[in-house]
């Protein structure tokens, strides 16, 4: 009688589950994505949630709390760009410089020329001039302005967009002379001036050109400010940093009303 074949025992494993957690959870930073040596407590902290990691274990990440440091940074930074030159435009205007203005009349010296002895004024910076005629209606017309070069100060009439030169104001002389081919019964030259305290007023040259430095560095600001926010808001909050990210939204929001205030005071001081 033949033997009977013994029998043969096959083991089958269970399919493996995928996603199984197993050993010990870990604590990872919102910041680094390191590891943090520390016990995992019983209770979940706000702002800190539970995924699975790459190799199956289960992770828990911590982001990093609300900090007001990072959020004075986000939303202090580019305000202050924009203020720091603000403020140095508002404070440049000086208010003790001694402003003057004065009317002085002219005499006919033969056909239509008119002139007047008056000395160039010395240690004061004159900032504008004009000339009045006998016929006021044209006035509206017709009106006159000065360049100043740093010598003579020359009388420019502006007539349906003509510019013509009918006068000036001689430095060496001191001697006005107006002639723009009309005879009238009265002409007048008025002028300003401004005292800023020097001997040949070159102060006051120097305090316009300052002024005009810092409105263009805010109107640079207004356009780098805006920027400069939308940047620092992004960063902040792909990395977690809800501070830098919120600082951002901050100067963002406040930059219109900031940028029209600056808008005003270079309208003022320039």
């Amino acid at each position: 009688m033949e033997n009977e074949p013994s029998p043969v025992e096959i083991e089958v494993n269970p399919p493996p589950q995928e996603n199984l957690f197993s050993g010990q959870p870990q604590v990872m930073s919102g910041l680094t994505g390191s590891p943090i040596n520390a016990e995992i407590p019983l209770q979940q902290s706000p702002g800190a949630v539970f995924t699975i990691g790459p190799d199956g274990q289960m992770i828990l990440v911590e982001n990093p709390p609300f900090s007001w440091k990072q959020f004075g940074f986000g939303a202090g930074i580019p305000l202050l760009l924009l203020l720091a030159p603000l403020f140095a435009l508002i404070i440049s205007e000086d208010d003790n410089h001694d402003w003057n203005w004065d009317t002085r009349e002219l005499t006919l010296d033969s056909g239509t020329e008119y002139s007047l002895e008056l000395e160039y004024p010395k240690g004061v910076y004159v900032t504008d001039c004009n000339m009045l005629t006998s016929d006021i209606d044209r006035y509206y017309d017709v009106y006159y302005s000065c360049n100043f070069d740093g010598g003579d100060i020359e009388i420019i009439s502006y007539e349906e967009g003509e510019r013509t030169i009918v006068g000036n104001w001689s430095n060496s002389t001191g001697t006005i002379v107006f002639d723009d081919g009309n005879n009238w019964t009265w002409v007048t030259f008025e002028y300003g001036t401004l005292d800023c305290g020097e001997p040949t007023g070159e102060v006051c040259y120097h305090d316009g050109d300052v002024q005009e430095a810092f409105a263009m560095i805010t109107s640079i600001m207004c356009f780098i400010v805006p920027i400069l926010s939308i940047i620092l808001l992004a960063v902040g909050f792909s990395t977690g940093r809800q501070g830098l990210g919120m600082g951002g939204v901050t100067s963002l929001i406040a930059y219109p009303f900031v940028a029209f205030f600056g808008c005003l005071a270079i309208f003022e001081y320039t």
